[in-house]
């Protein structure tokens, strides 16, 4: 690890700007408004046309003023003392200058004041915003902080914009900043940095406020931070799409000059880990310097973040998630003991609510429900909110002198609960809940109750509920079942340190080996917690029902699948003729459903073979004003089955690739798939290509779905050839090389039905009992075909099948 310091070097630029400062303004358009149009030029002082466009690169620090920058002047015009108005010049990459309007298009006596970036400004103080939370495009610098001021600018005899030798103005500009380069160029992971976070151990030494501030008149040699908001910490994120590898990183921080006694980054990646790295700066002699890059390069070492932890005092002698009972210390404002939390959050804070279940304090005009400690500014007493605690590796929770507030308020019963559940995130994600529940003394020990703790998982189809005021040495039973339903599923019940238990609602899963001997794993939907579902509960003690309710869990409607009900058709071009199109089973401008139909194969045989999926809007059951019809066809006695798959068909000659899978987001657990269906089924006329059938074997259709986590689509080839090794089955391999099979369902049609569709239910078995959905490139693929072993080019020409209301069963 090597601590370097980098003067800004500017190169490049400088020669560029001086070989293009000339320009005839008569041919620059007046933009829109009143004054006269000008352009100006800025520099660094000794440092040419030096900005805040950085590319380091070896021992070179590099800047260039980007197209659109914006810069502040304050121009006095002849004949007057006065500075006129702040005037805003925008840099212009085409014209190597700022363009703008000054207030006059007098001669004379010409002074200017300038600053960057334009901003905000009170008098002549500047104010340009100092934040702690930051962004970066990837790994180049982000400008908005880089505050630069320039002495006055003063001519006796000159045009506007002009010096008394008639040259464009130029700004000698200061950067009023040190810049933090932190770089990690080798060693460490390749995953995605999530945000990188700069602390300042001592929080004396603040390095990121409301605003960095500064006089014009003294060329910015006054800079401060303002005193609002300031704070130890500055939070660092990526544009969307843009972040870079943790071990390509290049991050970039402003901060003020001094000294520092120690500064701290940590990377935290996409993938919940975290690298740390440090310096000190607390030497006199070695203070940071205005105008300098101060570069951190090592190869960070990466390890789990650790979870966000509570730290309760214990000074009543009860642990954090026993129940406290209110007591005050004499004058009744305090409690007399501690109720300050410390949370320690190794990852920083991202996010710090409390929701409060109390009669006393949600009511009462009080409305003290859901505090935003991390976002909100509250003043309550004893505790931090807002920029005090964002982005912190530790703060305080603590209540000591709010709790007490509840036992002179309505709804502070004698024996009554008031609980605060605390939830703290941090930056890479993670989060932890802890409760605190306080009593009123006296009264009347309140009844067994269960209360729902809306936490359905509705892919992990898992839920709990809390149950409190049991009696010690007693287990209490909490039952459920589907509201409507008759059969009562027991929960599993576990005891806390006090009168609370939990109830943890999960789903039965029975295992077993499908036909390819292959072990698999089916969800019993009456267990468990599934969409589309509201649920009935009982807590029962001593086998008599005590409390019982309802609840639905949140974003319980379930997932559609798009065009599932076949209502949405058009025309696209061919795969094998861009000119041509063929029908397509998606609305205009989609592209989830596909199929094989081509118009080489309709050009032989009269227009036929592009007939392997259209739209039929007369089939008897159908859900809506159509359907899907599949039909096999003869071309020149090649077999070509029907077909309709999500994702998507190309060819390349008379050869064809069916590219299985679609991007799918998953909400909630699917346990099987329905649709309508009818279909025609024969015995096969046509074996081709060592395919495992014979002609007296009935052809049968097939309809499967896959629950998949791909990095890529799987393509099948077939045409006038095939390709046996990229042929697959779910029921045969849980993986592809493309990635894992979760779950898969297939139905074989084996006899031809009656005229209107029927309703078909797939089951879904899963090769993983996985506890979150796949996020791959592709996770979903529904394929129907009117032969199943269509892929040989093997199957009867006179099978059809038609398919329609797809849609997710629960």
């Amino acid at each position: 690890m090597k601590n370097i310091d980098k003067t800004l070097s500017i190169l490049a630029a400088a020669a560029m700007l001086a070989g293009c400062s000339s320009y005839d303004e008569t041919n620059v358009p007046l933009p829109a408004g009143n004054g006269t149009y000008v352009q100006l030029l800025a520099e660094v002082t000794a440092q040419p046309e030096s900005r805040a466009g950085i590319i380091v690169d070896g021992t070179t620090f590099t800047g260039v003023w980007e197209n659109e920058d914006a810069m502040g002047v304050f121009p006095s015009i002849p004949g007057t003392e006065a500075y006129s108005p702040l005037q805003r010049f925008v840099y212009n990459s085409s014209e190597f200058a700022f363009e703008g309007s000054l207030p006059s298009s007098e001669s004379g006596d010409w002074s200017y004041l300038a600053f960057y970036p334009h901003t905000t400004v009170n008098g002549k103080t500047v104010s340009v915003p100092f934040g702690n939370l930051r962004t970066q495009q990837g790994n180049a610098f982000n400008c908005a902080y880089d505050a630069l001021a320039g002495e006055l600018a003063s001519f006796q005899n000159a045009a506007p914009g002009k010096t008394d030798e008639g040259e464009t103005v130029r700004f000698n500009l200061h950067r009023l900043t040190s810049i933090l380069n932190l770089e990690s160029k080798s060693g460490g992971v390749s995953d995605k940095v999530r945000y990188v976070l700069l602390t300042s151990e001592n929080k004396a030494q603040p390095i990121s406020a409301a605003s960095l501030d500064f006089d014009l008149l003294q060329a910015g040699a006054d800079a401060a931070l303002n005193t609002t908001d300031a704070t130890n910490v500055i939070a660092l994120g990526f544009e969307s799409g843009s972040a870079p590898a943790a071990n390509a990183l290049d991050a970039f921080f402003n901060i003020m000059p001094g000294n520092y006694d120690k500064l701290t980054f940590d990377v935290i990646t996409e993938a919940k880990q975290i690298g740390t790295a440090s310096f000190t700066r607390n030497d006199p002699d070695r203070k940071l310097v205005a105008g300098k890059l101060y570069q951190l390069s090592t190869g960070l070492q990466f390890s789990d973040i650790a979870q966000p932890t509570f730290v309760w005092p214990g000074e009543d002698g009860k642990a954090i998630d026993e129940v406290h009972e209110i007591t005050t210390d004499e004058s009744g404002t305090s409690l007399d003991y501690s109720a300050a939390v410390t949370i320690d959050v190794p990852g920083g804070i991202a996010g710090l609510e409390v929701r409060i279940t109390s009669a006393a304090l949600n009511g009462n005009g009080l409305d003290l429900e859901l505090l935003n400690l991390f976002n909100d500014e509250l003043e309550l007493p004893g505790m931090s909110s807002g920029k005090a605690i964002q982005y912190q590796k530790s703060t305080v929770f603590d209540i000591t002198q709010l709790v007490p507030l509840i036992m002179i308020l309505p709804g502070a019963d004698p024996g009554s609960d008031h609980i605060f559940e605390v939830t703290v995130t941090d930056m890479a994600g993670n989060t932890a809940v802890t409760t605190l529940t306080f009593r009123v003394p006296g009264g009347t020990p309140s009844a067994p109750a269960a209360t729902y703790n809306n936490d359905a998982n509705l892919w992990k189809n898992t839920a709990s509920l809390t149950i409190t005021n049991v009696t010690a040495g007693t287990q209490p039973v909490l039952e459920y079942r589907i509201d409507g339903t008759q059969t009562w599923k027991e929960a599993t019940v576990t005891a806390g340190s006090d009168d609370s238990h939990t109830a943890t609602i999960a789903p039965d899963w029975t295992e077993d080996v499908n036909p390819s001997g292959l072990t698999i794993h089916t969800v019993d939907p009456t267990t468990g917690i599934f969409a589309k579902n509201t649920y009935e509960y009982r807590l029962k003690v001593n086998d008599e029902v005590v409390d019982s309710g309802k609840f639905t869990p949140a974003d319980n409607s379930g997932d559609s699948i798009e065009n599932g009900d076949m209502e949405g058709w058009g025309t696209k071009a061919a795969p094998d003729n861009a000119s041509k199109t063929i029908p397509d089973p998606n609305a205009a401008g989609n592209t989830f459903w596909a199929s094989g139909n081509n118009t080489y194969m309709a050009t032989l045989t009269g227009g036929k073979a592009a007939k392997l999926c259209l739209q039929n809007t007369d089939k008897a059951g159908r859900g809506g004003t159509s359907c899907a019809e599949l039909s096999a066809q003869n071309v020149f006695s090649v077999f070509a089955a029907g077909n309709l798959f999500t994702g998507d068909f190309t060819m390349d000659g008379s050869v064809g690739y069916a590219q299985f899978g679609q991007k799918y987001d998953y909400s909630a657990r699917p346990t099987g798939l329905k649709l309508k269906y009818a279909a025609t089924i024969n015995k096969i006329d046509k074996v081709a290509n060592s395919a495992p059938a014979t002609k007296d074997d009935i052809d049968k259709a097939r309809i499967f779905v896959c629950i998949i986590d791909w990095s890529a689509r799987h393509s099948v080839k077939s045409g006038t050839s095939i390709d046996v090794n990229t042929f697959w089955d779910p029921e045969t391999a849980s993986s592809q090389a493309e990635g894992e099979i979760i779950g898969y369902g297939s139905y074989y049609v084996t006899e031809s039905t009656g005229d209107s569709m029927e309703e078909l239910h797939i089951p879904i078995q899963y090769y993983q009992r996985t506890d979150a959905p796949p996020t791959g490139n592709y996770t979903m693929i529904i394929s129907c075909a009117t032969s199943y072993l269509g892929d040989y080019l093997t199957g009867s020409y006179t099978n059809k099948l038609w398919v329609d209301d797809f849609e997710w069963v629960y």
